[in-house]
């Protein structure tokens, strides 16, 4: 075995630790995709009521359609974070834990 393979640290972890650590990480990053989304979205609303809908310019148009895209992705962001809630709840209630266990420290 070579130096450094031998200055790798071993971490292990039972699989409610796991568990708990991938949904909330998940948790946080819908929220985070969210929150890019909702933006995005306000961003291309504020760009829509500033253009003339008369002319219908190309960009317009495309930046309508965007904003659809974009109602429709935070939709189902939101579908994302209720599914994530309720495994995570499910978990705890499924493992006999509370949140407050302190399995690993949450974000």
């Amino acid at each position: 075995m070579n130096e450094e393979n031998e200055s790798i640290p071993v971490v292990t972890a039972t699989v409610d630790d796991l568990m708990f650590h991938y949904l909330e990480q998940t948790t946080t990053l819908l929220y985070l995709a969210r929150e890019n989304i909702s933006l995005s979205e306000q961003i291309a609303s504020h760009w829509l009521s500033k253009g003339d809908d008369k002319n219908s310019p190309k960009p317009y148009r495309s930046l309508l359609d965007r904003q659809k895209v974009l109602k429709v992705s935070l939709l189902r962001i939101e579908k994302l974070i209720e599914k994530v809630k309720w495994d995570r709840e499910d978990f705890f209630h499924n493992s006999g834990l509370d949140e407050d266990d302190g399995i690993i420290s949450g974000n």
